[in-house]
């Protein structure tokens, strides 16, 4: 209930309530001699003090409910900045394009331990595949410490069709109208929507890196 609407009512009931002490000598007068002044000013009185009581109670109720709320926005702010922070980070990490091999793989083992900082996950698996062959273009693996990586082989075929590997996270980048689709295998079963958006970010960028990368170096290759 809105703290407004328990204002106006407890205003309200307060102005009945003063008028009936005003009314009362009439009202006695009038011919209830059975009902004394005394009486009426108790009833008014004890009234007044359960109504304010509940509506005191209510009033807890609603600001324990904005705390809450309160609370929520600003966890949800300080999140929001914690991505901002990591969306910078990730940008300027990358202070250039990638013009070899080397260049692209060390900005995949740049991005790998990004991931690795973002999930709490033991290995993460970056997958840079043909939409059109399936064939794998790139791919880099990473662990954390001493984790031992996937043993099994996952198809490109599954990835590609959003097939998802038990204990394992996959997304894959958004952009539909590019050959190249950026995957990434989490050893781990389900993310947060903020860690996924991040990861997003990622997966969508290793992708247009490796556009540049690949016309750059054909390009420089056929000199």
């Amino acid at each position: 209930m809105p703290v407004k609407i328990l204002q106006y009512s407890y205003f309200t009931l307060s102005l009945v309530l003063l008028l009936l002490v005003l009314a009362t000598p009439s009202i006695v007068k009038g011919g209830f001699k059975f009902i004394t002044e005394e009486m009426i000013e108790a009833f008014v009185i004890a009234t007044l003090f359960v109504v304010g009581y509940v509506i005191f109670r209510l009033y807890k109720s609603e600001i324990d409910k904005n705390k809450d709320k309160f609370e929520e926005a600003i966890q949800y702010i300080g999140g929001l900045n914690i991505q901002l922070d990591s969306l910078k980070s990730l940008l300027n990490d990358v202070r250039k394009y990638p013009e070899n091999k080397t260049d692209f793989r060390n900005i995949l083992i740049l991005m790998a331990d990004k991931i690795l900082s973002i999930v709490n996950c033991e290995w993460v698996v970056l997958r840079l595949i043909d939409a059109k062959t399936l064939q794998t273009l790139s791919e880099h693996s990473g662990s954390r410490g001493s984790a031992i990586l996937l043993k099994y082989s996952i198809s490109n075929k599954n990835i590609i069709e959003g097939k998802q590997i038990e204990d394992c996270t996959i997304l894959v980048s958004t952009k539909d109208n590019v050959d190249v689709q950026t995957c990434v295998i989490l050893s781990i079963n389900g993310i947060s929507d903020e860690q996924q958006i991040l990861i997003n970010t990622i997966i969508n960028n290793i992708g247009m890196l490796y556009i540049i990368f690949s016309s750059t170096f054909y390009k420089n290759k056929k000199r």
